[in-house]
């Protein structure tokens, strides 16, 4: 039988006897080429940690002196849960910061392939008295709890987290109430927080028939006052003493990168200057929506910005009034395939709008977003709420910057690049943004505007 590349890698270093831990191999249901294990209570994971987990198993029994204890005491658990949740490499260190984010960012990523959801459970010390020795504390009962598949590291001082891979956020919160359980009662008790990736409202809830680990921590004997609705963790040594925690929250706003210094001042001094220097035209283009049509000059619309939050971004108005209500009715002959709607002849347009439009004219008011700080000169063009919810996972990684005037997308074709090529060119910007080359996209947009072909 043809074994996954990291099961062969593992077979040639230690001799392995999957019967030791009860499981047995059987072709993948979903793709026939692939070999899995299956537990022998009918459930199946992925080989390939699996054979890995097998493999520390049988080198911690080797090692053990008394192996045969252990392997009778394994065999006869035979449970999927315990296995996967063993760490055989002993109390794991705590990761630092730079690590660890590494270690956060590679899971995310394999979550957008198609991986597993996973929460990130922070620990805030509220002892401002003696904070560090709190956090080695929390460190060390997490350490010796998580699963084989977790991760724990610093994020910065007075503050630890724990990757918990496939694990819902009731389950996180119930690995926290585990935590604050075993930690010295005297002490004012921790802050906190979960950040699940993707969010609850994107993936189903373990309670609807999917598979979750609902606690993490090999802790038996811990009860289960954590899985209250009633949302608060408390020590189980003192039931009166509530632990601070922030809501449940999605990771998104957790990768999100603000504007530096020096870019924030950038776009103050671009968008002060702009709307001075521009506000002839801005008056103009004004009287002209106000004369040519009925309804305010200005289009008022919720877009997503950094991190997820709302904002409500300015434009001059190029429609007739009620455009919106008509949105629907033209979905059909969308140009632009994905959740945008583009529509070169959208008869909604007014008289001056498609000008407006062409000459990139309607969107200066956004000029004064930039200067609030709800967007940059350059980065993701923002996209509508609605339109954004219907975005993958990975397309929604534009959402770690601000979103800005003008990005690659406004100099590469617009409505004639598919909506995934578009997502790819903001993030092939994020990753190579640099202030030479947001320099060369403004310039590349000032020539775009003065040939009219904005759409």
């Amino acid at each position: 039988m043809r074994l996954p590349a990291v099961c062969v890698l593992l077979s040639r270093t230690v001799s392995i006897d999957e019967t030791l831990v009860g499981l047995d191999w059987k072709r993948c249901g979903r793709c026939s080429a692939r070999p899995q294990f299956t537990h022998v209570d009918g459930r199946d994971t992925c080989s390939a940690l699996l054979y890995s987990a097998c493999t520390l198993v049988n080198m911690s029994l080797r090692k053990s002196g008394n192996s045969k204890v252990a392997t009778s005491e394994f065999r006869a658990s035979r449970n999927l849960d315990d296995l996967l949740m063993m760490d055989l490499r002993g109390p794991r260190r705590m990761l630092d910061q730079t690590i660890f984010s590494e270690c956060l960012l590679k899971e995310r990523v394999r979550c957008d392939r198609g991986g597993p959801r996973f929460c990130l459970l922070i620990f805030e010390s509220t002892d401002s008295s003696d904070a560090e020795q709190q956090i080695v504390e929390i460190g060390a009962i997490l350490s010796k709890h998580l699963r084989i598949t977790d991760e724990l590291g610093r994020l910065e001082n007075g503050v630890v987290g724990a990757v918990l891979t496939d694990t819902s956020v009731e389950g996180a919160w119930t690995v926290a109430n585990k935590v604050v359980e075993k930690l010295p009662s005297d002490r004012n008790p921790p802050r906190a927080s979960v950040y699940c990736y993707p969010s609850e409202s994107a993936v189903d809830d373990g309670s609807k028939g999917g598979q979750q680990y609902a606690s993490t921590v090999r802790d038996t004997d811990a009860d289960d006052e954590g899985d209250d609705e009633g949302g608060e963790i408390t020590n189980g040594k003192d039931s009166g003493t509530a632990v601070p925690r922030h809501d449940s929250t999605s990771l998104q706003q957790f990768f999100a990168q603000p504007a530096s210094s020096l870019q924030r001042a950038r776009d103050i001094l671009a968008s002060v200057l702009g709307l001075m220097l521009l506000s002839p035209v801005l008056l103009l283009v004004g009287l002209a929506v106000k004369m040519t049509s009925k309804g305010p000059v200005l289009f008022r619309q919720q877009r997503t910005g950094l991190g997820g939050v709302p904002f409500t971004i300015l434009k001059f108005r190029t429609m007739r009034l009620g455009a919106e209500e008509e949105k629907a009715a033209l979905l059909s002959q969308s140009e632009q395939d994905g959740p945008a709607f583009k529509m070169t002849r959208d008869p909604r347009i007014t008289s001056i709008g498609g000008f407006l439009r062409r000459s990139s004219l309607d969107e200066l008011p956004q000029l004064w977003n930039v200067l609030r700080g709800d967007m940059t000169l350059v980065g993701p063009r923002p996209l509508p709420c609605q339109e954004i919810d219907s975005c993958t996972n990975w397309q929604r990684r534009r959402l770690d910057v601000t979103p800005g005037l003008t990005c690659t997308w406004q100099v590469s074709g617009r409505s004639m690049v598919s909506f995934s090529e578009w997502m790819r060119l903001d993030l092939d910007y994020i990753q190579r943004r640099s202030a030479k080359g947001d320099m060369s996209l403004i310039v590349r947009t000032i020539q775009v505007v003065f040939k009219g072909t904005g759409r």
